[in-house]
């Protein structure tokens, strides 16, 4: 294989399922996703439970919650914002 360079082969990253990781739905709300990640976290807190997986488990729990919560709040500025643009648009028509 002289003259010849190797292709690097990335291995596709494998996607978490955050809502798996909490045993929520995607249809949760906020508050049912904090209660699910409040009664996890008690569970597998490096303060209660001092095995390494479950310390593992713990930060994934926080990544989760964290991604999720601020994609929902993500979307609902991006909503609000388009709302506010539209209205502007149809009061602006009707002067």
């Amino acid at each position: 294989m002289v003259g010849r360079t190797r292709r690097n082969k990335t291995k596709k990253k494998m996607e978490k399922d955050y809502y798996k990781i909490l045993g929520i739905t995607k249809e949760a709300t906020v508050r049912e996703i904090t209660q699910a990640y409040r009664k996890l976290a008690l569970r597998f807190h490096p303060d209660k439970n001092e095995s390494l997986a479950a310390t593992k488990k713990f930060q994934d729990l926080s990544k989760a919650k964290m991604i999720i919560i601020s994609t929902i709040r993500t979307k609902v500025l991006l909503l609000r914002r388009t709302f506010r643009t539209s209205l502007r648009r149809i009061v602006s028509c009707q002067i």
